[in-house]
């Protein structure tokens, strides 16, 4: 009956969450490793990595299925970040909303122009989308349940990703912060409890005193907390949000593009995928 297929189904997206926040754990821990001893040899590399950054260093990626047609032409992967400009002085690809929506067109143009797989590989891409299609829905806190809400969660994981690499650092860095996590928790202390967030003393939100227009980015703190199945409070906390959101975004663009491939719609396609 349906209660038994509801009770498979969050039975299945229980063992997903377990095994990719277990792996993700796994990638975090190894470049903190590289990244320690790198510091030690003098060549320091960034706290908060992009998923490229984490793609290019650690060899816990190579447990994941690799797309055969798809990813290599994706946000944050190495073939498409190496067609984007880097901010000037700033050693990291551009993973800014702004910038992924400025060089789409062209991208999709240099690399996907009457280009297309043949069926195996389509059907191997399809299998793999199926494995990501459930970790995508175990880690994620909004309902994907028609068309509307995965366009709906699309432009939330946009706007997100947006407010952790750009938004956050830069109020941030406004405040004469070292680090992200003590603005964030301002931010979140002069909102309402969220849930998945620890009932913990946070930091003053007076640091925002006399800030302009805060409201905006406390609404963007709490809508991350809202948005993931993860625990969102310090520096560690938002860089694991970040590597989320950005496998996220190349999910979605890995499964819009194997959806044109099928002639169908990337609703279409989720449901064949998660279901």
């Amino acid at each position: 009956g349906s209660s038994s297929r509801d009770e498979r189904r969050q039975q299945q997206l229980k063992f997903a969450e377990t095994s990719y926040l277990g792996w993700l754990t796994q990638v975090r821990e190894e470049y903190a490793a590289v990244r320690s001893r790198a510091e030690a040899a003098g060549s320091p590399m960034a706290y908060s990595p992009s998923l490229e950054q984490l793609e290019a260093t650690c060899t816990a990626f190579l447990q994941r299925p690799v797309s055969r047609c798809a990813s290599a032409s994706s946000p944050f992967s190495r073939t498409w970040a190496s067609k984007l400009p880097s901010p000037s002085g700033k050693n990291r690809p551009a993973t800014s909303m702004a910038q992924l929506a400025m060089k789409c067109d062209q991208v999709e143009t240099d690399t996907l122009e009457g280009v297309e797989p043949c069926l195996a590989d389509i059907e191997a891409e399809v299998e793999r989308l199926a494995g990501r299609s459930w970790e995508v829905s175990s880690i994620l806190r909004p309902s994907l349940a028609s068309a509307a809400d995965l366009e709906n969660v699309e432009c939330q994981i946009q706007e997100a990703l947006n407010f952790v690499t750009e938004s956050l650092p830069r109020l941030a860095s406004d405040l004469d912060q070292q680090v992200c996590g003590p603005t964030f928790q301002a931010l979140l202390a002069r909102g309402r409890p969220a849930p998945g967030n620890a009932a913990r003393e946070r930091t003053s939100s007076e640091l925002l005193n006399g800030l302009q227009e805060v409201s905006t980015l406390v609404s963007s703190a709490e809508q991350l907390i809202g948005l993931l199945r993860v625990k969102i409070e310090d520096d560690a906390d938002l860089a694991l949000a970040r590597t989320v959101l950005e496998d996220t975004v190349r999910f979605f663009w890995d499964l819009d593009q194997c959806a044109k491939w099928r002639r169908v719609s990337t609703w279409e396609l989720f449901e064949e995928v998660n279901d």
